[in-house]
């Protein structure tokens, strides 16, 4: 992992039926996640914890994230972690935001990574990647419109959609990146490494914790700090 690409911040959320009020009152309830033992999981688990909430006092169903509004509006659910467009389209039906995925810091991080020999053996072209990478970065930031009507094009989506969704996350700066990538607390990568690995340890889909310090690498935001 070479690059923060953004951190969810209202993207993620766990939509409630109107008359749940507070994640306490998921007691007993089915919570909708993309599957189990997945970041859908862990995400809802993890804003539960939060609460007071064991996994043994609630339960938790299949529900793909395009599914969840329809599953909450048939009563199969009472909670669900989704996106938009069913965010959206929930809160204008009633449903409410129970918390978002700035609720649990570090844990929806979208992230740049290479292959080991790729970082070895092509270094300057990763370099050249992240500084476009910021440079794209800087002018979404200095000319919005002109950036959206970019992605739209590219993506075939509209760019009222796209604003949308980049309201949601954070993107995350150079000075930013290099905590992530070289700081031990906070939204580092090495704080959400730790409680990620060890959830997927415990759930018995890895075997060992992983070596973190050779999963991240900060050397190429560094090189760009020097700039």
């Amino acid at each position: 992992m070479v690059y923060v690409c953004d951190y969810s911040e209202t993207a993620d959320v766990l939509l409630a039926r109107p008359e749940i009020k507070s994640l306490a009152d998921l007691k007993g309830r089915k919570v909708g996640v993309g599957a189990i033992n997945s970041f859908s999981h862990l995400f809802a688990l993890t804003l539960l914890e939060k609460a007071g909430l064991r996994e043994a006092q609630l339960r938790f169903e299949v529900v793909p994230a395009r599914e969840a509004l329809k599953a909450l509006e048939e009563g199969r659910i009472a909670a669900a972690h989704t996106w938009e467009p069913a965010r959206s389209e929930g809160l204008k039906k009633g449903y409410k935001i129970l918390a978002t995925a700035k609720d649990t810091p570090g844990i929806m991080t979208d992230v740049l990574a290479f292959r080991e020999s790729v970082v070895k053996e092509r270094p300057e072209e990763i370099q050249a990647v992240l500084r476009a990478l910021f440079e794209a970065r800087l002018f979404f930031f200095e000319d919005r419109a002109e950036a959206l009507a970019i992605m739209a094009k590219a993506s075939g989506l509209s760019a009222a959609e796209i604003d949308g969704g980049m309201k949601d996350l954070h993107l995350p700066d150079l000075r930013e990146n290099s905590a992530a990538l070289g700081g031990r607390g906070g939204a580092s990568l090495y704080s959400s490494g730790v409680v990620i690995s060890e959830f997927y340890l415990a759930r018995g889909q890895l075997t060992r914790l992983p070596d973190l310090d050779a999963l991240i690498e900060p050397a190429f935001v560094r090189e760009l700090e020097k700039e």
